[in-house]
């Protein structure tokens, strides 16, 4: 999706330049205006042709791009939130441990897209120097390998080829380590896979601050 961007916001401004160019030759507005000198017609009326012609053009960009992203890319958005509460993507919640050293994350996956796209794909969640990771249930998605929590994507689409839609739902418990001081880390969401799979797939994601308890039970 990057080389889409790229590529239009490269050739936007060189057609909204040549449409421009076409239409004030077949139509000068500003020419008809008396109060409008006849030398300056011509370029206040360029000027306005390529702004209306560039605001045109960026509201094509935006459906053009989301045809594109929703027919040929396959698109993921992760949300990690506190369990009790409803998943919110715009919100990064901040997770602490109990009393008993243990805190959950839950996890929300919706993947739109075809499963050609995450062919042998990971998701992975990096193990924390202070916490050791464990899925909340045994699921044929979720394995932890080397303390990392891993879900395969690929798994997620069944056996269906074609484009679908679906959303899964996972837990994670925490386990506190020993420590000393203040300690904290981000835990977000990161995709394994091919480079030529990684150029097909959008991921959304937002993360979860995650802080330790001293032994007395407050927070550092």
């Amino acid at each position: 999706m990057r080389i889409v961007e790229i590529f239009w916001k490269v050739l936007k401004p060189i057609i909204g330049a040549t449409l421009g160019l076409i239409v004030v030759k077949q139509f000068n507005l500003f020419s008809y205006f008396s109060f409008v000198p006849a030398e300056e017609a011509f370029n206040i009326c360029i000027t306005v042709y390529f702004a209306l012609a560039e605001m045109f053009l960026e509201e094509i960009g935006v459906r053009l791009a989301r045809w594109i992203l929703n027919q040929f890319f396959s698109i993921i958005d992760v949300t990690l939130y506190l369990p009790q509460s409803n998943p919110d993507a715009g919100h990064n919640p901040e997770i602490r441990f109990n009393s008993h050293d243990s805190a959950e994350i839950s996890i929300e996956i919706h993947i739109c897209g075809k499963r050609k796209h995450f062919c042998n794909s990971k998701m992975i969640f990096r193990h924390l120097s202070f916490a050791d990771i464990q899925p909340n249930y045994r699921s044929a998605f979720v394995s932890v390998e080397k303390g990392d929590y891993i879900i395969n994507l690929q798994e997620l689409f069944g056996g269906e080829e074609k484009r679908t839609e679906n959303t899964h739902n996972f837990k994670m418990v925490l386990s506190q380590c020993p420590v000393d001081g203040d300690t904290s880390a981000k835990l977000i969401p990161e995709l394994s896979m091919s480079k030529c799979s990684r150029i097909w797939v959008h991921l959304n994601s937002n993360y979860a601050n995650v802080r330790t308890v001293n032994n007395n039970g407050s927070y550092n």
